[in-house]
């Protein structure tokens, strides 16, 4: 139910983990004096088994696309699990949309003020009709805004809030940068 709201988003994510695949590659590569690594051993099998399934041309290589391929898949059908799992906690009435009370209700004994102002402010943001509810497309962007481009505005504020230790609106470097006695 929940994939297609999810593929827009996820294509955004191949360019880091096509990034981070070749980096733990590189880190682990032959030398001809080091032999064979122990995240290389399992590097090798976790691609082996990735290509018997992935590799499209059945070369015995995967390629970039490929590998690409198989992340979006992955992440897709993960992502789904999950939003359908909390969907099923949080849409109790059946009217096939999601309240803030409903989903407050499902949440509550997780919140504190924080999670609760990022949770009101992500909210209104997701409702892109404006009716108060979110249906599973908006749902979607409630809770990966990071998928969605006019959720970007959203996080930013929450960045913000979180690190704007004196209140003033802005940051300062200490704060931008985490430092705790900003």
């Amino acid at each position: 139910v929940f994939s297609s709201a999810l593929s827009s988003g996820i294509n955004a994510e191949y360019g880091a983990f096509l990034g981070f695949l070749t980096y733990q590659l590189s880190k682990t590569a032959k030398t001809p004096d080091s032999g064979e690594t122990e995240m290389e051993g399992f590097m090798e099998n976790a691609l082996g088994e990735l290509a018997v399934e992935f590799d499209q041309d059945f070369d015995g290589l995967l390629t970039k696309n490929e590998l690409a391929e198989w992340f979006y898949t992955v992440d897709i059908r993960d992502k789904a699990r999950e939003l359908q799992q909390i969907w099923d906690g949080c849409e109790l009435d059946g009217d096939g949309q999601i309240s803030r009370a409903e989903y407050s209700a499902f949440i509550s004994p997780l919140q504190d003020a924080s999670f609760e102002r990022h949770t009101e402010r992500r909210f209104l943001a997701a409702d892109t009709d404006g009716n108060h509810l979110l249906n599973q497309e908006e749902f979607v962007q409630f809770l990966f805004p990071e998928l969605s481009e006019h959720m970007a505005v959203t996080l930013l504020e929450e960045e913000l809030a979180d690190r704007d230790r004196d209140g003033d609106g802005s940051l300062t470097l200490p704060e931008y940068l985490g430092l705790s006695n900003a």
